[in-house]
């Protein structure tokens, strides 16, 4: 249920004068993170001292009542390639939680996280969501580039049996690209992912959804947006096997949000709301019943978290808390209570400096649902700035609950090494004491 959405950078400019060198400060709209790009090198002129606003600097309101517990950080395993960042995270047992990323999955066996090895094969596999059945029964899906000319994203399902993970054939929605970006499970037989795949002009990309049914992936029929040029589908979430829940966006004269509901024969598109004229998206949605589903994404006006509720009848926007003066976005949710919800996700700050050159920080945002109102969570921030631009990174991107004293979230934070800034995998774990 733990998305990754694809990278969409929006940038909205904001005036402001920091110090003699003119530094302008513009607010920064990302699905994603921005320490993925490639290692800069240092220029050639002597840098001028900047002054860098951190993550930890920004005031975070104290623990509400109804939250106990302490987020921390978990030591997780890295690679020595690619950029080291979790995705999603899903729960069997206390001592037995799975993550995956790019080129990652790791396995936590209730003492520490370790490295398992993904299927062998081609280039390596870029996993957006995780789900399990039981300890010898978990599903990751994604998607895979291929090693020859042009290059095309092709969808990727891999499987665990209890010893190892192996490719399970998946279709392909189209002859070009294709990706799955979220999974969840009704049972060992009865399986869904969700994505999208390109298609002619004018639904240039089209929903995918798919299903396991105990032998093999089918892709089911599943509708687009009348009018619109783009519909994805970054998430999906099981109340049963007659009541399943997609989430994500279409673009029609903006971005706006998605939502698709299985009824047992056929998905339909529901009505969903939206906050004002500018982009709106839905990363990731969680179940409890047929009467209590969360979706959760942002939007563009004004750079806030966005939240929507399902109660049975219609979904609604509920109001969420958000960092000031930062972009807001959440990018996971799972629910442990009617009464017990958590959100995770990232907000991020750019500015530009005097050679044009623009710099992104970024930290974890967590919010928490009490049965009446969203609040933010305190939550670690272990990445560092101490490199030539000050780049700070800390971003959260998958969240799943073992228990309501036991939550999980997942994504990366930058390290630095005095001049350029390399993703580490971040775990970290809310525990009540």
């Amino acid at each position: 249920m733990n998305l990754l959405n694809t990278s969409r950078y929006k940038l909205s400019l904001i005036g402001a004068s920091l110090f003699s060198i003119g530094l302008i400060m513009v607010m920064l709209v990302s699905g994603t993170s921005s320490a993925e790009a490639a290692p800069k090198k240092p220029p050639t002129r002597t840098p001028t001292p900047i002054i860098v606003p951190t993550a930890t600097a920004t005031p975070v309101p104290n623990p509400p009542p109804d939250v106990p517990g302490t987020w921390k950080v978990v030591n997780s395993p890295n690679i020595s390639f690619g950029p080291n960042t979790l995705r999603s995270v899903a729960v069997v047992s206390a001592a037995d939680v799975w993550s995956v990323g790019y080129g990652l999955i790791e396995h936590w066996n209730g003492a520490n996280w370790r490295l398992v090895p993904s299927a062998p094969g081609g280039n390596p596999p870029d996993f957006k969501s995780v789900t399990t059945v039981a300890s010898n029964d978990v599903w990751a899906v994604g998607r895979r580039q291929e090693t020859t000319s042009p290059y095309w994203n092709k969808p990727l399902v891999e499987h665990w049996d209890g010893s190892s993970w192996t490719v399970v054939p998946s279709p392909e929605g189209s002859t070009t690209t294709s990706q799955l970006l979220g999974v969840d499970a009704v049972s060992a037989n009865d399986i869904w992912a969700v994505g999208d795949t390109s298609a002619p002009a004018p639904t240039y990309v089209q929903a995918l959804i798919e299903h396991w049914d105990g032998s093999s992936w089918n892709i089911i029929p599943s509708p687009n947006v009348n009018g619109s040029s783009w519909n994805s589908l970054t998430s999906v979430a099981v109340v049963s096997a007659n009541d399943i829940w997609a989430v994500g966006y279409y673009m029609g004269t903006n971005w706006r949000t998605l939502t698709l509901h299985w009824d047992g024969s056929t998905w339909s598109v529901v009505p969903s709301p939206n906050i004002g004229p500018y982009g709106n998206y839905l990363y990731s949605v969680s179940a409890r019943a047929a009467n209590d589903v969360w979706a959760v994404g942002s939007t563009n006006n004004g750079g806030n978290t966005l939240i929507l509720h399902w109660d049975g009848t219609s979904w609604s926007v509920v109001p969420s808390p958000n960092i000031p003066d930062w972009t807001n976005q959440l990018q996971s949710v799972t629910t442990v209570a009617a009464d017990d919800v958590w959100a995770v996700g990232v907000a991020t700050f750019t500015w530009y400096i005097s050679d044009g050159d623009a710099i992104t920080s970024s930290q974890t945002i967590i919010q928490h649902w009490n049965g009446t109102t969203w609040s933010i969570v305190p939550s670690p921030n272990p990445g560092d700035g101490n490199n030539y631009y000050g780049t700070i990174t800390n971003e959260l991107y998958g969240v799943a609950a073992v228990l309501a004293s036991d939550v999980w979230a997942v994504g990366k934070y930058g390290k630095s090494d005095g001049l350029n800034v390399t993703s580490q995998t971040l775990v970290e774990r809310y525990t009540v004491p």
